[in-house]
């Protein structure tokens, strides 16, 4: 299995902090499941090699997939939640312009991006997307750097899925008087007067029902689960900053059932 880079040193010594505390807990402990969140530094390499020195017991990794036969993956529809924050965007733009800003160019943020797209020309069949890549996720002023070309290019909705990297994208959205939309926890904290909403993932309630399968079961079933808007997976967080009309409520309300019941399909690549 070869070995990726992870992308910086904090998240080098993070890893073998896991591998290292995972140890210790397998060879002390007769049965713990151990959690993996693999989305921005390769965590899935590490956790794998680990479950392959323990085939006895059983993993779960979130935000990727693992082949190994004692490892359970848990994946969202980001796009499903995303969908739903393009519309939002959409919905407040006064100039027509939207921006993304995706961490590195690898397909779970591609996820983002496209129900983002997908979901504000829902809304608004003109609307343009300004997109770019910053190639990293630990690297806020790159962040901000890109935010403030794309706000200079009319863009008046940030929605970055990028880390660290997006932090710096939400803080240049407050200081340029824009709006933005945080990914994956509530963001709103990060620029209290940008944040309109945040696309989340509901893990707490993925990990506490599959736990509870385990518990009661005595394992889980299923390889690997996928939970979007249907499963409560994703969804928005609270509504700050702005106010919508009961009629952009009603809007957001009813794309959320069809997506749910099948009547919208939002793609997760193009």
């Amino acid at each position: 299995m070869m070995l990726l880079k992870p992308v910086n040193m904090q998240a080098f010594l993070f890893c073998q902090l896991f591998i290292a505390r995972s140890d210790f807990r397998l060879k002390t402990s007769s049965f713990l499941p151990i959690l993996g969140k693999a989305k921005y530094y390769n965590m899935e390499v590490y956790l794998e090699k680990t479950a392959e020195k323990y085939p006895e017991k059983q993993f779960l990794l979130i935000d990727a997939v693992s082949e190994l036969d004692n490892v359970v993956s848990l994946t969202f529809k980001e796009h499903e939640g995303s969908f739903l924050v393009g519309m939002l965007a959409a919905m407040t733009s006064k100039t027509g312009k939207l921006a993304f800003i995706g961490g590195v160019d690898v397909p779970v943020i591609h996820h983002f991006e496209n129900g983002f797209v997908q979901g504000a020309k829902h809304f608004n069949p003109k609307i343009e997307v300004l997109t770019e890549y910053a190639g990293s996720f630990g690297d806020a002023a790159l962040g901000g750097k890109i935010a403030e070309k794309q706000i200079a290019g009319g863009a008046d909705f940030i929605y970055p899925a990028a880390g660290f990297t997006g932090f710096g994208a939400l803080k240049k959205a407050e200081e340029k008087g824009v709006l933005a939309g945080g990914v994956d926890s509530d963001q709103y904290f990060v620029a209290e007067k940008a944040v309109a909403t945040s696309m989340v993932k509901n893990i707490d309630i993925a990990v506490f029902n599959l736990a509870k399968e385990l518990t009661e079961n005595g394992k889980i079933e299923a390889s690997s689960y996928e939970w979007g808007l249907a499963e409560n997976g994703v969804g928005l967080s609270e509504v700050r900053v702005i106010s919508l009309t009961e009629e952009q409520k009603a809007a957001l309300k009813k794309a959320t059932e069809d997506i749910i019941n099948g009547k919208i399909t939002v793609k997760a690549e193009k």
